[in-house]
This record gives C-alpha cells, sequence and structure tokens, in this order.
C-alpha cells in the first residue's frame, strides 16, 4: 500500500512502537523530518530547519529522537527528547526552541 502521494521526495521510513511512521520528506535545497499515522493520515512536521534534516530514528525506550542535519552548516548528529504517551495519542517533543530541538554536546 502506497502511503504518500505527494511532490516531495520521502525516504527513510522508520515505524515507532504505535506503528507511526517518522521519515525524511523534502524536495531541492531543503528536506524535513514528518510524523505519519500508520495508514499515512494526519501528517505533520517533527524537525523542520532551515537545511537538511534526514534519517530520524527512536531510541529504543522511547524518550529520544536522533537525527542528522546540516543546519549548522555541516553535518551534524541531534538529540531531542521525546514522549510516547500511553495508548495511541499524539507523542509530545519535550523542549523548545527555534525548531523545536537541542543540539547535543
Amino acid at each position: 500500500q502506497r502511503l504518500t502521494r505527494n511532490r516531495d521526495k520521502e525516504s527513510s521510513p522508520h515505524i515507532l512502537p504505535d506503528g507511526s511512521i517518522l521519515y525524511t520528506t523534502g524536495g531541492d535545497g531543503y528536506s524535513s523530518i514528518a510524523l505519519m499515522d500508520a495508514d499515512g493520515g494526519n501528517r505533520r512536521m517533527v524537525v523542520d530547519s532551515p537545511g537538511y534534516d534526514w534519517g530520524a530514528r527512536l531510541s529504543a525506550d522511547g524518550t529520544a529522537l536522533v537525527f542528522t542535519s546540516d543546519m549548522s552548516g555541516r553535518d551534524s548528529i541531534y538529540r531531542l527528547d521525546w514522549e510516547m504517551p500511553p495508548g495511541n495519542s499524539e507523542p509530545r517533543l519535550l523542549v523548545e526552541g527555534m525548531w523545536g530541538y537541542l543540539a547535543a554536546r
């Protein structure tokens, strides 16, 4: 079953414990990290910096999202706190910032 149908290039899907899917989406000059329900619905941006963001993975315990981005001018790995509430409710980013993430040191 095809889950996405738009002009953007979409890749690197990662299925989360609740069945939702993290993936990279983008076009010429940018890419972002998005999340959608298992059926392809309810698409929303998770990381959207002014550059390329890709390769998102959720930690085994579900508390951190790691991804690669060139937002600093070179490819670096970033981490943001993440919470998957019980049941099938919306995951929450637990940090605030210009784009909803913090750089790891």
